[in-house]
């Protein structure tokens, strides 16, 4: 009887197997590309208004000096650029449900069959103007590149989503490749159809999240002992804290893997990402253009303002803490919108997906930590408080910004605005001394991986392209 002899994987094969990292970049390549082609021009969540903001840093406008008559903050497209832009933005007002490159077709009759124009249009940003560069970098280098090309508005948007796609995708990669324990809960949270559609469109979504994943990443890796210089995770702590006021709350982190008596690196580690928020929002005045909820309600702007709603706050104490209790009645809708309701709000997924997808992300999160007792719980509750504290941003923001004094609701909360915190909820889940083993785990997550790919795919050519009829 001869001896079994075990025929090692090819070197390729083991490579692609042992590292989530890769397999994570190759399907959200792979998806992110069909995405990126077959969602039409404009069409992700206000994708119109990051456009153009990052339109506009690729123009050198980075602290929105231009106004119209009015005071409202904008940028000037060339006149070309404009009337195909204007045309699919119509498109999509109009809710026309007719494949893109109709629309482009449609576009370019609009320029064609102009005598006499401006040759620069001013067009206002509508909510984007205070974002920093930090969220559209890869966009801006996007638009730059098709600048000199001289392509068309099409090209042009084609070409800034894909170069996000692949700068947030390598970013996620990188941080799934140094974090410990959580590589397969990362993959499944970043594969999301809502994170996946959010790198794959022009939004400041895919940043956000790359950032918040990557300090993430670091500060659970020198919680479990790994070495990380103080400086570089000072810098994605305030890379993370640029893209979007509520992952400022991430610094929360800073003291995992250090005693408070190492107060010299925490300050250090904190401070530039606490001065760099600040300061930009001092550049920009913190603007969030509330007129748009002002002419939709029909209210004085002033009212919109942190100072006119902290003093009504004074007044009704207990009006916050009711209005956000009043959206979580919507949770089941914010849990939809987390997991993947894409496009303007109306490209949804197959219903059985939803809680399909949630149960595998859940199997890949249950990762416990191989430490002490007294570590992970330290580890769970610091990312536990951090978790709740960003999440409490989120609704303050909003409050403060978008919420009219009497409404029932905070207004603006949309499920998407938390995937960046689902690494922590993952970290608060690694608690649990029960849980499914190494390859289950790899295999929840690449389920859900493809399953959130094949999903958000169906679902735009369901829903843009009327593809089954």
């Amino acid at each position: 009887m001869s001896a079994s002899v075990e025929v090692p994987l090819r070197p390729a094969r083991r490579i692609f197997v042992a590292h989530p990292a890769i397999i994570f970049a190759a399907l959200s390549m792979l998806f992110g590309t069909a995405i990126v082609f077959l969602t039409a021009p404009l069409r992700g969540p206000d994708e119109a208004a990051h456009f153009l903001r990052a339109y506009g840093f690729a123009q050198g406008d980075f602290l929105t000096s231009q106004a119209d008559s009015a005071g409202r903050k904008g940028v000037f497209l060339p006149a070309d650029l404009h009337r195909e832009f204007a045309a699919f933005e119509t498109a999509n007002a109009s809710e026309r449900r007719t494949h893109w490159s109709r629309e482009a077709r449609l576009a370019k009759r609009a320029t064609d069959g102009s005598a006499v124009a401006p040759a620069q249009v001013f067009v206002r940003y509508e909510g984007s103007e205070g974002y920093s560069p930090i969220s559209y970098l890869p966009q801006v280098v996007g638009a730059l590149v098709a600048q000199v090309i001289d392509f068309d508005f099409t090209a042009t948007l084609m070409l800034m989503r894909l170069a996000g796609l692949a700068a947030f995708t390598a970013i996620i990669a990188g941080a799934i490749a140094i974090v410990p324990c959580f590589r397969w809960s990362f993959l499944a949270i970043a594969m999301l159809p809502a994170a996946l559609y959010g790198r794959a469109v022009i939004s400041a979504d895919g940043a956000t999240l790359a950032c918040a994943m990557m300090a993430t990443a670091i500060a659970l890796r020198v919680a479990l002992g790994g070495r990380e210089p103080p400086a570089r995770q000072a810098m994605w702590m305030t890379l993370a804290a640029l893209t979007k006021p509520p992952t400022l709350l991430l610094v929360l982190l800073a003291p995992l893997g250090r005693r408070l008596k190492d107060w010299r690196t925490i300050a250090l580690v904190v401070l530039p990402a606490l001065v760099a928020a600040a300061a930009w929002i001092a550049a920009t005045s913190g603007d969030v253009a509330t007129w748009r909820i002002a002419e939709l309600t029909g209210r004085d702007v002033a009212e919109f303002t942190p100072a006119a709603k902290l003093s009504y706050l004074w007044e009704h104490p207990l009006h916050f803490p009711v209005a956000a209790l009043g959206t979580l009645k919507e949770a089941g809708e914010l849990w939809r919108q987390m997991i993947g309701v894409l496009g303007l709000f109306d490209t949804v997924l197959q219903l059985w997906t939803y809680p399909v997808i949630t149960a595998l992300v859940l199997a890949a999160c249950l990762t416990p930590i191989d430490a002490s007792p007294a570590l992970r719980r330290r580890i769970a509750a610091i990312a536990g408080v951090t978790a709740a504290a960003y999440l409490l941003g989120v609704f303050v923001i909003f409050y403060l910004i978008w919420t009219p004094a009497d409404a029932e609701q905070v207004w603006g909360v949309q499920g998407r605005y938390f995937i960046p915190v689902l690494p922590l909820v993952a970290v608060v889940f690694s608690m649990t001394k029960f849980g499914p083993g190494e390859a289950m785990r790899a295999r929840a997550a690449l389920g859900a991986a493809i399953l959130s790919g094949l999903a958000s795919v169906e679902a735009i050519l369901r829903t843009d392209w009327n593809f089954w009829g």
